[in-house]
């Protein structure tokens, strides 16, 4: 019995480190996909440079202090969520107070966003189990299929990542790096043997720093490439 439980921990970790990845060194500024093989193998594809983005002058962010900043805000979605099926639905909103600098580049992170808005425009497919990021210098915007009850293929909306990034702005602060994840349900599946039941999947969408060795955790997928 203790043999089999060995194995199967191993089996369990075996599968957690196959699905890691590692932004490679000396990445372009652009739109990647990225998916990771049963074997191990990292398969990055460039998708698309980075759209133009009008800055505005800024003084620059300001430094929050840590301690007065929540950590993880895991609130359930609200009640009535299962009744808009055509809407996404908040689950939860992380702020990463520790990973890399107290807060990242407002220009840098503004286009790592507009990447990922390009490239999802008014709905885009994103397969069960794949990524999307955007890099620009040192800021890295992503999003991601985090799958749910069933490894179905999600959509993932210039729109909705805006209203992601405006929920970690209010959680964590301007520019503090964060992630929101959003629940969404779709319509009853045509063969469900169950009435009524809905099958769901939940969409991550974050920035985080990309120079340092803590900007890692990209939907629980990420690693670093630059320190790794």
């Amino acid at each position: 019995m203790q043999l089999k439980t060995t194995l199967a921990l191993v089996a369990a970790l075996a599968a957690q480190v196959a699905m890691c990845w590692s932004i490679p060194k000396g990445t372009a500024p652009g739109v990647y996909s990225v998916e990771v093989f049963d074997n191990g193998t990292e398969h990055h594809v460039f998708l698309s440079h980075l759209p133009n983005v009008t800055t505005t002058p800024r003084s620059g962010p300001r430094h929050i202090s840590a301690r007065f900043l929540p950590s993880r805000d895991t609130a359930g979605a609200p009640k009535d969520c299962k009744s808009r099926d055509d809407e996404p639905c908040p689950r939860h909103t992380e702020c990463y107070l520790r990973e890399g600098p107290a807060f990242i580049s407002p220009d840098e992170t503004d286009s790592a966003n507009a990447g990922i808005d390009a490239q999802c425009g008014d709905g885009a497919t994103v397969g069960h189990g794949k990524d999307l990021y955007s890099v620009d210098t040192c800021s890295v915007a992503y999003v991601c299929n985090m799958g749910g009850s069933r490894d179905w293929d999600g959509t993932c909306t210039a729109a909705e990542r805006r209203k992601t990034s405006e929920m970690i702005t209010k959680k964590c602060g301007a520019y503090i790096p964060g992630s929101s994840t959003q629940t969404r349900w779709m319509p009853p599946a045509l063969d469900s043997k169950v009435e009524g039941t809905s099958r769901t999947y939940q969409m991550m969408y974050g920035y985080e720093a990309y120079c340092t060795s803590f900007g890692h955790d990209f939907c629980g997928r990420g690693a670093d490439g630059h320190n790794g």
